[in-house]
């Protein structure tokens, strides 16, 4: 965790992007392994910019079911989220057979709102059956 890109915001979920084209951990890797399964990815000020990459690290241990991602968008402080569906954020599903081997891949979001997050899901999932996820977040426009 480098100061000059991210910010740790008082003990909370939240990460703070400072400069552009730098990749900030917003979630390290997990382990899903309960069904179904979710977790929220720290939260990250939009601020002035317009687009984000997000890097994604998926693998599937066994036979769980499907992994989905959602971008997520605020504008209250996080009272309400909203779901992002359009393009691939629409439908962002991984099934295991896909992810018995580790995969690597990024996908542009558009943002909006004052914060967002990524959530993961995982459906079939159990202690023997499970998906291993990590998410990272670079900045642009």
């Amino acid at each position: 965790m480098t100061q000059n890109y991210k910010e740790e915001l008082k003990g909370q979920n939240r990460v703070r992007i400072v400069r552009a084209r730098e990749i900030a951990p917003l979630l390290s890797t997990t382990r899903l392994n309960d069904d179904p399964t979710s977790i929220n990815s720290a939260e990250f000020a939009i601020q002035h910019f317009t687009e984000a990459l997000v890097y994604l690290t998926m693998q599937a241990s066994g036979t769980p079911t499907t992994l989905q991602f959602i971008a997520q968008f605020t504008s209250d402080g996080g009272i309400v989220w909203y779901d992002y569906l359009q393009g691939i954020w629409a439908s962002m599903f991984f099934e295991d057979t896909i992810l018995a081997t580790k995969r690597t891949e990024v996908y542009r979001l558009p943002l909006t709102g004052s914060r967002g997050r990524i959530r993961a899901i995982a459906v079939g999932s159990d202690g023997n059956n499970f998906f291993d996820v990590a998410i990272r977040l670079e900045m642009r426009g």
